[in-house]
């Protein structure tokens, strides 16, 4: 996470930021650690989210997803300090560019085979979202979910389970944008963006304890997420708690809980009136 704050709000809207990742099930019980990732960026030029979803196949893409969405905070900041036009796509086409470029030193640094270290490493899928004092963005590279003020839209799946990542762009053409949203800001109260995993929110799914997790705008229609900096996070992981019990009657031991099979990561700016 990178936080770069500033006195003084008067050229952006005042924006409270929350956000929090959990490791999904099917890593869990393999071992495996949390791919996804999330950065948070504010400057008095605007307020930015990014959460990072690292292919499921890297051996260890969870760096690409923490650096990409790192990286991807801190571009998207300093694009709208330079005064670059947020609500025009050909300036998110800069700074996917702009990162692409980033990343490609460190991926020349660590060996001869890019393609081998960019499929192991480097394949992160991202989705950003932005306040500025004039817009309210939402923007995405490959699959995942937004919503602006509870109107929840969920991207892709893509064929054969194969998202445009933003690493394409390191061994060869860079991916183009599968979402571009833009709304006047002052239309806007939240912005919340996730990972695919937050597709485990549906109706009827149940934690460890047996009571409905609920939905993804959960995170939207409450304070209380932005009063603690790490209490979205721990809601993530008491829903995908995992438990086990003894079911005398088939004589085996049964798993509960853990509804959220894939990792999931989820980030949520609120523009305070």
């Amino acid at each position: 996470m990178c936080h770069m704050n500033t006195n003084d709000a008067a050229a952006a809207p005042v924006i409270r930021a929350a956000a929090g990742a959990v490791v999904g099930r099917s890593h869990r019980r393999l071992g495996r650690p949390c791919q996804d990732a999330w950065a948070l960026a504010q400057t008095e030029a605007g307020s930015v989210a990014v959460v990072c979803d690292g292919c499921g196949s890297g051996a260890r893409s969870e760096v690409g997803a923490v650096i990409g969405a790192r990286l991807l905070a801190h571009a998207v900041t300093a694009a709208a300090t330079e005064g670059a036009p947020l609500a025009e796509e050909a300036t998110w086409l800069a700074i996917r560019d702009r990162v692409v470029a980033q990343l490609a030193p460190l991926v020349a640094a660590m060996g001869d085979d890019a393609v081998a270290i960019v499929r192991e490493h480097f394949l992160f899928t991202a989705v950003c979202a932005a306040f500025t004092a004039e817009h309210a963005i939402v923007m995405a590279i490959g699959d995942g979910v937004f919503a602006i003020d509870g109107d929840v839209r969920a991207l892709g799946p893509f064929a054969d389970n194969q998202p445009p990542y933003l690493g394409y762009g390191l061994v060869g053409a860079a991916p183009a944008l599968t979402a571009f949203e833009v709304r006047d800001a002052s239309t806007v109260g939240t912005l919340l963006i996730a990972t695919d995993g937050a597709d485990g929110f549906v109706d009827g799914a149940i934690d460890a304890a047996g009571e409905p997790i609920g939905a993804l705008t959960q995170f939207i229609a409450s304070d209380r997420w932005f009063a603690n900096p790490d209490l979205l996070r721990r809601r993530l992981a008491v829903i995908n708690r995992e438990d086990t019990a003894i079911d005398h009657a088939r004589g085996a031991i049964v798993r509960r809980g853990a509804p959220l099979d894939d990792d999931t990561a989820i980030a949520v700016l609120r523009r305070t009136p």
